[in-house]
């Protein structure tokens, strides 16, 4: 059997794995993991090792190379010929097409029904994946995605902070805390926000897990370039399946000199955490995910009324006036 054969029985035999009838109820799915990398092979290896150190065993690691260059490549297939797991494997893109395109190339090698993102600068907790399976898995609410608080550590340091998003301190401010330490025990999730939740709800890419059908639904389908795979997906998935929040650190934001999306500097809830200079492409990818959704047909599966509430939460009147005129314009190319 050649190499190439013996890969391809693999998979299928690792697909067959991660899909097989539980034995038991209770017996949580497999999830498949995601990792974009370009030129961060000085720190994925921490990343790997807390996929591999996972309590919950039945997952598939994809890690994406966005066509690094040619040292950090090799040193990418060097580090994940030594973990010699069957359960990752790499994908190649030909040329550098950003890391949220990246990710949907990755994802169709997913076999699994819940994909979660990790940054190659990121490292999970032991729990992730089974304590977010588990928030996805409730009796109560079915959303698109799910999302945990995390911690960040400087990389090669110590352990910084034990928080990063406002969840904790605006339950806390609401006399909320009771109830959503409730809702975490009984349910698996503190707070589930409806898709008409507007504002940014979530941590960062490595906090993530999805259902891959919401992210199939906004799949792109003309090139982005941009590398913000949460602002694209957590928005998109977010507007039409809702986001519950699991108000644990499951995650952990790792901090060194080379960060694209955070100043490696750490100190205040209060200091911009962005170095200055960084785009902010949240509106932009909102409205690239919005149009990937109505090309992917995403439409016919709403009632009008609850997408004119979708749309009208999440778009001012001004964007809202823009994609009218963009629409009627491509009527008018249709009807010529």
């Amino acid at each position: 059997m050649s190499d190439r054969q013996r890969a391809d029985s693999e998979k299928v035999s690792l697909a067959e794995d991660l899909n097989a009838p539980h034995p038991r109820t209770f017996d949580l799915p497999g999830c498949s993991v995601i990792i974009s990398h370009h030129n961060y092979s000085h720190v994925v290896a921490n990343a790997l090792r807390s996929v591999a150190d996972q309590d919950h065993s039945r997952f598939q690691c994809i890690v994406v190379d966005d066509f690094s260059a040619r040292a950090h490549r090799t040193e990418l297939e060097r580090i994940m010929e030594a973990l010699d797991d069957r359960r990752f494997c790499l994908v190649k893109t030909s040329r550098n097409v950003g890391q949220t395109e990246a990710v949907y190339e990755a994802l169709a090698q997913c076999t699994c029904e819940f994909v979660a993102m990790l940054d190659p600068d990121d490292i999970y907790a032991p729990s992730f994946l089974s304590s977010m399976l588990k928030a996805h898995l409730n009796r109560v609410q079915i959303a698109a995605l799910a999302t945990c608080d995390m911690g960040l550590y400087r990389v090669g340091g110590s352990q910084l902070s034990n928080v990063f998003s406002r969840f904790a301190r605006d339950s806390e401010k609401a006399a909320e805390t009771d109830r959503h330490a409730a809702n975490l025990e009984s349910h698996g999730y503190s707070q589930y926000y409806p898709p008409w939740t507007p504002g940014w709800l979530w941590c960062a890419t490595s906090s993530l897990m999805f259902r891959r059908d919401a992210l199939e639904l906004i799949r792109p389908r003309k090139s982005l370039g941009y590398n913000q795979v949460d602002a694209y997906c957590a928005q998109g998935a977010h507007m039409f399946g809702g986001t519950l929040f699991v108000n644990s650190v499951l995650a952990y934001r790792g901090l060194h000199a080379s960060n694209l999306m955070h100043t490696p500097r750490y100190f205040s809830a209060y200091q911009q955490r962005h170095d200055r200079g960084v785009a902010n492409i949240a509106h932009r990818a909102k409205l690239d995910a919005l149009d990937a959704f109505f090309v992917n047909d995403g439409h016919r599966l709403f009632q009008p009324e609850r997408l004119l509430k979708i749309v009208q939460t999440h778009f001012d009147t001004e964007t809202l006036a823009g994609m009218i005129d963009i629409w009627a314009e491509k009527a008018k190319q249709t009807r010529s």
